[in-house]
């Protein structure tokens, strides 16, 4: 459905104190990019303000982040930024919309300790008011009373949200799954959430990720035995691969590594600097005599060490892929070496997981990754826990988020199944604007969000036209031509120069580059000399279009032609 730009947006129904305004600007259709505004009384909160990162057609891009144009025409309702976790994809578009938005930003410790480290790394200059939430504790913002729950989820200190309206009450699950036996004993609050639903819940917003997985959740627990067995049995270094954030995971793999008499290292920055501030907020504990440098770890024995780095997701430039493509300067794999990739694959990365899995096997190593062996238990609820938060919340009206278009769907059969009727149910889209009162919902419109890409320090302004030059140039590379023409009184004698990139090797074309030349030269010939005027652009478009045809006839490719001229 094509989406209307609605920018403009003004609610003109009902009395803004009847009714609450639902704004999911990111986080619907896809998997990342969470964010969604909440409109009561001309007063606005946000919750979340995360990234999600290009696919393939993305040439060059480096991340996407929520489309900012609404709550920039309206940054003066805005009261707070309400954090549920500290992923990236709730968080990491902060730096970018504390540029336009001037707010305090309501979290837990892990939570806004990871914000703090992203806006350093941004050299933001003005920091926001950080305030820290206690789960259960209500905090007045405007209209809204705001009520942390905690929940379990791939990450320490995840908690879902409940925004008491005159209205009613509204409850946004945050990113969670059901973890009976949490590495750190913060269980899943089960008694808050069923008590609000004995209140009265008037809108439940829950997290879809998993809802076609029908089998209970795996707890973060029952790992143990797996990396227990692996620990004890691997005959050289073993390396472990996990999302730099998982601190409970890290946690166990410490634990499991004194208890064998295993000494450790952390690789990677994001690992380093994690791990450093979940050590000092007490989310994660060292084991003592565990922890030492790259260089101490080298000089011990193989097999009493651990590498624990990022890179489960197949990046690039991470410490993984440098060590499967012996890269790293201080790192590197022997026979009877165990990898483990502790984390689950995020869809897009299959195939950059797959070349480092292969590469690493290539270099006798032991590999282990989901798939082949249970070495990660996913963060997000399966359809039993989806079931579980919709019957103890009880709500009148139901929004699934985070998640693809068939995520959503599901989860909206999900809940008419158990109850809901279909018309107290939204399928919503990101940018729509959803009207709530006591006794309605309703989709009212839609502001039409645009892609926002994000390429080095340009935010926005990479449209369709740069994407497509790119694509151009993956596809067929660049042709360019360097013509001098010097003025000689009465006529022009000229030079042309060319370079070839991602097109042909020209050494090994050397009857292309001279029929290039010649069909350069023969247009060249016919510009007369005319009061010393000379219409570059009429030549530029002459070569380009000749040229064009030329390779098209010879090769069938298409590179893109660049035509500079200098008149002398």
């Amino acid at each position: 459905m094509v989406k209307k730009s609605h920018t403009n947006y003004k609610a003109n129904t009902k009395k803004s104190t009847d009714k609450v305004t639902i704004i999911p600007i990111g986080g619907l259709g896809q998997i990342g990019k969470n964010m969604m505004a909440i409109e009561h009384k001309n007063n606005i909160v946000i919750i979340d303000c995360g990234i999600s990162l290009p696919d393939t057609k993305l040439l060059g891009v480096d991340l996407i982040i929520p489309d900012f144009s609404y709550i920039e025409k309206n940054k003066d309702k805005v009261k707070a930024l309400l954090i549920t976790h500290g992923h990236e994809d709730h968080i990491g578009g902060i730096p970018y919309l504390l540029q336009i938005l001037d707010m305090p930003i309501y979290g837990t410790p892990l939570s806004l300790g990871l914000i703090q480290s992203r806006l350093e790394e941004h050299d933001i200059p003005k920091r926001p008011e950080f305030i820290t939430i206690t789960p259960r504790k209500v905090h007045q913002i405007g209209p809204f009373r705001i009520e942390y729950i905690q929940t379990t989820h791939s990450i320490a200190d995840s908690c879902g949200i409940a925004i008491h309206t005159d209205i009613g009450t509204i409850v946004h699950t945050g990113d969670f799954k059901i973890d009976h036996t949490p590495i750190d004993d913060r269980k899943f609050d089960f008694f808050r959430f069923s008590q609000l639903g004995e209140e009265g819940v008037l809108l439940l917003l829950s997290d879809s990720t998993n809802v076609e997985k029908s089998e209970q959740s795996v707890s973060e627990k029952e790992l143990s035995e797996k990396f227990k067995s692996t620990i004890s049995d691997v005959t050289g270094r073993l390396y472990v691969a996990t999302f730099s954030s998982h601190v409970h995971r890290i946690q166990q793999i410490l634990d499991l590594a004194k208890e064998h008499g295993k000494k450790v290292a952390f690789a990677g920055k994001s690992m380093l600097k994690i791990v450093e501030i979940a050590s000092d907020l007490g989310y994660l504990h060292i084991p003592s005599d565990t922890i030492y440098t790259i260089d101490q770890i080298n000089k011990m024995p193989r097999n009493k060490t651990v590498i624990i780095s990022s890179g489960s997701q197949g990046e690039p430039m991470s410490t993984l892929a440098l060590i499967a493509d012996d890269a790293h300067k201080h790192l590197d794999i022997e026979k009877g070496d165990t990898v483990v990739l502790a984390g689950g694959i995020i869809p897009g990365n299959e195939k950059s997981i797959g070349k480092i899995i292969n590469r690493l096997f290539s270099r006798d190593a032991k590999v282990l990754y989901r798939g082949l062996d249970e070495v990660h238990v996913s963060g997000h609820g399966t359809k039993h826990d989806l079931k579980t938060m919709i019957s103890l919340t009880k709500p009148k009206y139901f929004i699934p988020i985070h998640g693809e278009v068939r995520h959503l769907i599901h989860h909206s059969n999900l809940a008419a199944e158990l109850g809901i009727p279909r018309d107290n149910i939204i399928l919503a889209q990101e940018g729509d604007f959803i009207e709530l009162t006591p006794n309605t919902i309703n989709k009212v419109d839609n502001f039409g969000p645009r892609l926002i890409l994000v390429d080095g320090k340009g935010v926005g302004d990479i449209g369709n036209q740069v994407l497509r030059e790119r694509a151009m140039l993956a596809d067929d590379g660049i042709f360019s031509v360097f013509i001098s023409m010097r003025d000689e009184g009465n006529r022009y004698t000229t030079v042309m120069e060319s370079e070839s990139k991602g097109f042909v090797f020209l050494k090994d074309n050397e009857n292309m580059l001279r029929e290039s030349k010649s069909i350069v030269q023969a247009i060249l010939s016919q510009v007369e000399y005319n009061n010393k005027q000379v219409d570059i652009g009429s030549i530029k478009q002459k070569v380009k279009g000749d040229l064009r045809k030329y390779f098209f006839e010879l090769t069938k490719r298409k590179p893109v032609i660049t035509v500079s001229i200098v008149v002398i």
